[in-house]
């Protein structure tokens, strides 16, 4: 008996998300962990965030904001190739706070382009972020393994100094705190300042910073 040969397939994939990673490259000056470490707070769903929401507007994080400046202006310049003169600006950033036994709900991030999340606390060996496919699937056919095509959710291990960016409108999460270390994050939104769309088309904005 002859064994069927396996065909040959090319495997194309299009309307990608893309998941930014940058690093910071650097240990957080003691300054900055003074300020960031220790913020007040307020209640949020399954963990803390800070009363301050504009935190990366403050001096002492000047060197984290530049960072990140630079980190969105790569990451939407070569993904996205504006053809017009845009570009994203940071709106607001606020800093979370997660303990044993907390985690951070499964949200998305109204009005606003790109989000990030920059770790200023984080471990491997225990923290992951969780992003989920929205699209609605009809038929469910369990995979024999997880794959970035077959599966509804995918996690990236984050630790200090990663800085992962993301459309806004993917819905993320984080589980459960299993250690007595605080994980904490500086989350942020971004918008376009500038020209988006095109006025031939009818769909042209010209928004100024």
């Amino acid at each position: 008996m002859v064994e069927p040969q396996a065909l040959k397939m090319s495997v194309n994939l299009i309307f990608p998300t893309a998941i930014t990673c940058f690093k910071l490259g650097r240990d957080l000056a003691q300054s900055e962990l003074d300020l960031l470490m220790n913020m007040p707070t307020r209640m949020n769903m399954g963990n803390v965030t800070s009363i301050d929401n504009i935190v990366l507007e403050n001096k002492v994080v000047s060197g984290i904001t530049q960072f990140i400046k630079d980190s969105v202006n790569q990451c939407f310049n070569e993904l996205y190739k504006p053809r017009k003169e845009v570009k994203l600006r940071i709106t607001q950033s606020w800093v979370n706070y997660t303990k044993k036994d907390q985690y951070h709900h499964r949200h998305a991030h109204p009005n606003s382009f790109l989000s990030g999340v920059f770790y200023i606390n984080a471990s491997k060996d225990t923290d992951k972020i969780y992003f989920y496919n929205g699209k609605y699937n009809q038929i469910t056919i369990p995979g024999a393994e997880h794959t970035p095509i077959n599966s509804a959710s995918w996690s990236f291990p984050i630790e200090t100094g990663d800085l992962i960016l993301f459309p806004s409108s993917l819905e993320h999460s984080v589980e459960s705190l299993t250690t007595d270390t605080v994980r904490v994050s500086l989350a942020f939104n971004t918008f376009p300042v500038g020209y988006v769309g095109d006025d031939l088309e009818l769909t042209g904005l010209h928004l100024r910073d």
